[in-house]
């Protein structure tokens, strides 16, 4: 899975559970593709789960550590 990959199955996802907030979405997908990504974030400042504010800084981070985790 590439990262434009990821970023298309959030948008898929977010369209299949219409419940869940952006940032949840763009957690939890992470969480079920790169779990070792989302470990990275979790917590954190970058961590968009309970703040869609934060989702472009989360991304920046994931994108630059996509291939390098």
């Amino acid at each position: 899975m590439t990262f434009a990959d990821y970023v298309a199955l959030v948008e898929q996802r977010q369209a299949e559970q219409p419940t869940w907030r952006e940032g949840q979405t763009y957690f939890n997908v992470l969480y079920d593709h790169r779990p070792d990504l989302s470990e990275l974030v979790r917590a954190t400042v970058l961590d968009p789960f309970h703040d869609a504010d934060i989702v472009p800084d989360f991304l920046v981070f994931v994108a630059a550590h996509w291939d390098s985790v």
